[in-house]
């Protein structure tokens, strides 16, 4: 009738390989409890978008979270630094990503990236594992190669989402520089 139906258990499904009923190795209905690895680039080519990257922590902390949630931050440019070991004290992760300052010119992302997957690795897996990367998409001197993060993440059940941001807009919104006539 178009409404949506909340009590729907295993035994409401029935799943068929070729004509033969399979069974069912897990069943989820998306409540599993989170392990949030917030990965942001603090470089100084997004140093334009950054004051909207801190204000987007609430969003962070307040709705993704949610009760049962946990979360680290980490910030990197040329280097990578766990800003926020795991906790479940949204407002502490909110403040994490406020006090997040600018650095250097360098972007390692896919190092940034291993050290989120590492610190999920190490979370229990009765939770699931998010690894959400807010960044530029170019990579300046990385140690970790993308093939070998992603196959990492794989294997520790770790799903990652990309938020990208755009030194072109960084570049629009940066105030003009000083120049005599």
């Amino acid at each position: 009738s178009g409404e949506i139906v909340l009590d729907l258990s295993e035994q409401d499904f029935h799943v068929y390989d070729n004509g033969t009923e399979q069974k069912i190795d897990h069943f989820d209905l998306g409540g599993d409890a989170l392990s949030l690895a917030f990965v942001v680039e603090t470089s100084s080519h997004i140093e334009a978008l950054l004051p909207a990257v801190r204000r987007a922590g609430i969003v962070a902390s307040q709705t993704v979270m949610g009760p049962t949630a946990e979360a680290a931050v980490i910030g990197f440019d040329d280097s990578v630094d766990v800003v926020r070991k795991f906790t479940t004290d949204p407002d502490l992760i909110e403040g994490s990503i406020k006090a997040l300052r600018m650095g250097t010119s360098s972007v390692r992302v896919y190092d940034a990236m291993s050290r989120g997957v590492s610190l999920l690795e190490e979370r229990p897996v009765s939770r699931r594992r998010i690894l959400v990367v807010v960044a530029e998409a170019l990579d300046k001197g990385s140690e970790s190669k993308l093939g070998e993060v992603l196959r990492k993440a794989e294997l520790a059940n770790v799903t990652i989402y990309s938020l990208g941001l755009s030194t072109t807009a960084a570049e629009l919104r940066a105030k003009p520089s000083q120049t005599r006539p």
